[in-house]
């Protein structure tokens, strides 16, 4: 068979940490819960978030509590010229002969000045002197460059974006500071093991009208090129597509190509307001989508090693961030873009894949600390359910390996585990057409409003009393009825099924 892999779009991104597609995809595009992004940075332990610091080293001097204190006052003051807008405030606490720091800070400022931030803080952990041993970082030591007055900051970054952060983003960075006439000045910053936008390179932030939107320099060079209108049952190909044995299919129509900064804005608005249109307005409603430049660049982000980076390829979109504690809600939620992978999508993929995305984020702001578990069918039908509304792809089109899979041996006994959506470890397109269409069926048979009611209250008491609060069925009931929804909805080639 020569299906796309359009359901594949799910598995590039999805909650639990894994990443989803969407059709149209390979592995890349269908919803994202991912939970990468562990309040880590140059700490100095991995588990504080950071090897960078001197995790397991041997130990160096403490600074007496008067220069932490100074450090402190500077850091201080440097986030208050942030908050303030003061670009000579921000880069005055720079020590003057640290150039190639001063340029990486310049550029910093470029992108958190245009940052809505409501909140950007440093606190100081502690502050510990070079030395020429084991006990220093090797970035540290190199830095100093045998400045006696050289001394390591260990300091906790708290920061919020405003409309996407109900609480702090927390990231911990190891700073080199150094004593001059003027006071304390930084000289360099370690190597985040979790950095941000900004740490990578030059950004560029656009403030849509339902989104912030931060691209990476090289990622939105090229101007957007003009798209001529897919065919339903290709509007969410790629232009390499799969075929189901994971060649290349002859037939793949044009890519939508890559898209400008303000190109990238427009499908976040767009995706957003598509999401309200399912989810409702109780969510963050301000997304916050990341764009950076290239597969390496998106394992940096998701706090893997540039190894890794060659695994991502497939990778459409991610959504990552912490997961709720505390009774608190999930924070630092983030759609982060794979732009090769995504430039390779038509236009309508990339509809499909953001408002997937965006839907997993809108439920995860639903879900504080102790909420049931939602089984990832339900999580990643909901987004695919949201993401192919309206979008004008058949069935057909959508769930081709499923089909495939109806057609010869009959429908699934049953509904796919947690297991199967885990693409690191073999999930198939066939799991995510399987949640999918178990949700358009829900949202057909009982009505749409019923489908995130059944989200909401699987969210509050768990599934097996969701199901029979809202639609009083059982578990087994409901599959029943999806495996009869599968043998009429996947009927025979002459006839073709209605669009998503």
């Amino acid at each position: 068979m020569t299906a796309v892999v359009l359901a594949a779009l799910a598995l590039a991104g999805c909650s639990g940490g894994e990443p989803s597609r969407a059709a149209g995809a390979p592995a890349g595009a269908r919803g994202s819960g991912g939970t990468s992004g562990a309040p880590g940075g140059a700490g100095r332990s991995s588990a504080a978030g950071g090897a960078a610091g001197g995790a397991g080293a041997a130990a160096v001097p403490v600074a007496a509590p008067a220069r932490v204190a100074a450090v402190q006052r500077l850091l201080d003051s440097r986030a208050a010229a942030l908050r303030a807008r003061d670009a000579s405030g921000w880069l005055s606490a720079l020590d003057p002969s640290a150039t190639g720091f001063a340029d990486r800070q310049a550029v910093a400022w470029q992108a958190l000045s245009r940052l809505p931030l409501s909140r950007w803080s440093w606190h100081v952990d502690d502050l510990q002197a070079v030395d020429s041993g084991t006990g220093t970082p090797q970035w540290a030591r190199d830095a100093a460059d045998g400045d006696a007055s050289a001394a390591v900051a260990h300091v906790v970054l708290r920061y919020r974006i405003a409309g996407a952060d109900d609480s702090d983003v927390v990231r911990r960075r190891a700073l080199l500071v150094v004593q001059r006439a003027e006071g304390e000045l930084l000289r360099a910053q370690g190597p985040a093991d979790l950095p941000d936008p900004w740490d990578l390179g030059p950004v560029q932030v656009v403030l849509g009208a339902r989104s912030t939107v931060i691209v990476a320099g090289s990622a939105s060079a090229a101007a957007p090129s003009p798209a001529a209108a897919p065919s339903p049952a290709a509007a969410l190909t790629p232009a390499a597509a799969q075929t189901s044995g994971g060649g290349p299919s002859p037939a793949a129509p044009p890519s939508g190509g890559p898209l400008t900064a303000a190109g990238w804005s427009a499908l976040a608005d767009r995706a957003a307001a598509k999401v309200d249109e399912v989810w409702g307005t109780g969510w963050a409603r301000r997304p916050v989508v990341v764009v950076p430049a290239d597969a390496a660049g998106l394992a940096a982000l998701l706090g893997r090693s540039p190894a890794a980076a060659g695994s991502l390829s497939s990778l459409a979109a991610v959504t990552t961030g912490l997961p709720a504690q505390g009774g608190a809600l999930p924070t630092g939620t983030r759609v982060v873009v794979n732009p090769d992978e995504f430039a390779s999508l038509s236009p309508a993929g990339r509809g499909v894949v953001l408002a997937h995305e965006l839907t997993h984020v809108a439920t995860r702001d639903a879900s504080a600390a102790g909420a049931a578990a939602v089984p990832d069918w339900l999580s990643e039908g909901v987004a695919d359910y949201t993401g192919y509304r309206g979008a004008g792809v058949g069935v057909d089109a959508a769930a081709a390996e499923l089909l495939a899979d109806v057609r010869a041996s009959g429908p699934p006994a049953s509904l796919p585990g947690d297991a199967a959506f885990d693409v690191q470890e073999g999930g198939s397109p066939q799991s995510y057409e399987s949640a999918w269409l178990a949700c358009r069926m829900v949202a057909q048979r009982y009505g749409q409003p019923a489908l995130v009611e059944l989200y909401r209250r699987t969210q509050a008491d768990g599934l097996p009393a969701a199901l029979r609060a809202v639609l009083g069925l059982d578990p087994a009931e409901l599959t029943a009825q999806w495996r009869s929804y599968l043998t009429r909805v996947l009927r025979p080639a002459a006839s073709p099924a209605p669009p998503a």
